[in-house]
């Protein structure tokens, strides 16, 4: 008797509170056996359909967020922040982000120049010289770029996975941005992305940022449940809340 078999997942993944589930990633799979009988030479074959324990969807997990309890119990070699740039460029589903075209806002760690900065206690911003930002003009502002974390850089997500499954959520604590823009215009928040910052803080640059999911003010070949408009217009002294949800769906 010989047996073969292969096996797959199935993983729908999508973000925020957009109360039409949308689904960034699929993957799908069955299991596929074949049985010979050794006696009789016969082959029966079956499929059978995945089923995907607590277990596999933490592992899922892990490769986006380095947070202890968020990822399930692992720890990632990366961090997840949240990125913000005024690029209203379109993005799709499957295609590469790279932070090289969706530049990073003008950013500030205190309220100290016209830029934005962290107004919570919570909320630390990672700056770079690698990293370059804009002003509300889109002048370009050499080492203003920022990735935006929770407490002390850790990841934005540091809640435990929530729900039952075929769903399970996991969801940023609240990204509190205000904005300094006494000399400046307006600054016009175009795109919002939950990004990995795959190396240290003290020495990464733009190209180490990963874009993994988000949306712009321009479409492209999404539903229009998903479009990002109007534009976030931020003025002096506006403050701006963030709360990132990623879902996995088992099937």
């Amino acid at each position: 008797m010989s047996n073969s078999s292969s096996a797959g997942d199935s993983l729908g993944l999508s973000v925020g509170r957009n109360s039409e589930n949308s689904h960034g990633l699929g993957v799908s799979g069955i299991i596929d056996v074949k049985h010979q009988c050794a006696e009789t030479g016969e082959v029966a074959e079956r499929s059978i359909k995945n089923c995907i324990l607590l277990d596999g969807v933490e592992s899922m997990l892990r490769g986006l967020t380095s947070f202890a309890t968020a990822s399930g119990g692992g720890v990632a070699s990366t961090k997840t922040g949240i990125w913000l740039s005024g690029v209203a460029s379109a993005v799709d589903r499957g295609v590469v982000a790279p932070t090289s075209t969706f530049t990073s806002m003008a950013c500030a760690i205190a309220d100290t120049s016209d830029r934005l900065y962290p107004n919570d206690a919570d909320t630390t911003l990672d700056l770079s010289t690698a990293i370059p930002g804009f002003d509300g003009a889109g002048t370009s502002q050499a080492g203003t770029g920022g990735v935006w974390f929770q407490t002390s850089s850790a990841d934005i997500f540091a809640l435990a996975p929530s729900g039952t499954l075929p769903n399970i959520d996991i969801v940023s604590d609240p990204i509190v941005i205000k904005a300094n823009v006494t000399s400046l215009a307006a600054q016009i928040v175009d795109g919002i992305f939950v990004c990995n910052q795959t190396s240290a803080a003290s020495n990464y640059a733009a190209s180490t940022v990963l874009l993994m999911a988000g949306r712009t003010t321009a479409t492209g070949g999404i539903a229009a449940s998903e479009e990002f408009t109007p534009a976030i217009t931020l003025a002096h002294g506006d403050t701006l809340t963030i709360t990132y949800t990623l879902r996995i769906t088992v099937s």
